[in-house]
């Protein structure tokens, strides 16, 4: 009788469809897509540079270290973009105080001993995943500030910017702020740089409303609320250029809030301005 090795896949992975398989198996015969010819920075560019990244080490670091206990299972360019792919799941399902390093070493398919020389702890996993999340949006949140174009305009650009921030990547990561742990006095400093980024949504809607509003901070928190809106199934809900239009209708509802009246050709200008911002980091 005939058998079938499954290949090893995504925790708990009963659903996943032929196209995961194909790119497992490319993995293996080593085969690798080509790299896309970049131009100069667009808005498209810098939309992409909002996804998270991880890999904010040597890009040598995912080729050093023990070696494997099996092959590559996760997705990622290194060892260390796969262990941040594995822990998002895990974090994102089971908690952070119910996730060990040893269950992610398993998930990725390497010793705990190779974990802890990408990461001296769990916690730094964890904070690392924290700040994929706020560092572009406080980054975009800083240059809208120096670009002229009206409030309106750039609290919908970052309200859609953020939204789409949070849709774009495989685990919901967004929620990671919202675990216990997030409110520990050890990682005060990253709330703290949160707490900041949602200073940015208010300042914009007080030019809107005026300080002491009581909706000053309804902007940040429609643009959170697409983490309850997307699944968690290690498959990002956005994957394409642009902005998508659950970004629209949260960055719309978000100036409607304040009875601001909503900028014309919005998507156009908010991508306009993100090419700007795109030329001024590069």
């Amino acid at each position: 009788m005939r058998t079938c090795t499954r290949l090893p896949g995504r925790i708990n992975d009963t659903t996943a469809s032929r196209r995961p398989v194909l790119l497992a198996l490319q993995r293996l015969a080593g085969y690798h897509p080509p790299a896309p010819v970049m131009t100069k920075p667009s808005a498209v560019d810098y939309l992409r540079r909002l996804r998270p990244s991880h890999s904010r080490k040597n890009t040598m670091a995912g080729a050093v270290g023990r070696p494997r206990k099996q092959s590559p299972r996760r997705r990622g360019d290194t060892a260390r973009e796969e262990i941040l792919d594995a822990a998002a799941e895990l974090f994102t399902v089971r908690g952070f105080a119910t996730t060990s390093t040893h269950q992610i070493a398993e998930a990725v398919g390497i010793r705990q001993a190779s974990l802890y020389y990408h990461f001296p702890s769990k916690t730094e996993i964890y904070v690392t995943l924290l700040s994929s999340m706020i560092d572009p949006a406080q980054r975009l949140a800083q240059a809208l500030f120096t670009l002229e174009a009206s409030a309106p305009l750039r609290l919908w650009a970052l309200v859609a910017a953020e939204s789409r921030l949070l849709y774009s990547t495989r685990w919901n990561v967004g929620r990671l702020f919202q675990l216990p742990v997030a409110h520990s006095e050890e990682l005060q400093p990253y709330m703290d740089a949160r707490a900041q980024l949602q200073a940015s949504f208010r300042q914009l809607a007080a030019m809107i409303v005026g300080d002491g509003d009581p909706r000053l901070d309804l902007p940040f928190y429609l643009a959170q609320s697409v983490t309850e809106m997307r699944p968690n199934n290690g498959i990002a809900p956005y994957q394409g250029d642009g902005i998508p239009e659950v970004a629209v209708v949260v960055a719309d509802a978000a100036l409607r809030t304040l009875d601001a009246e909503l900028p014309k050709d919005r998507v156009s200008r908010t991508l306009a301005m993100l090419a700007e911002v795109a030329n001024s980091l590069a």
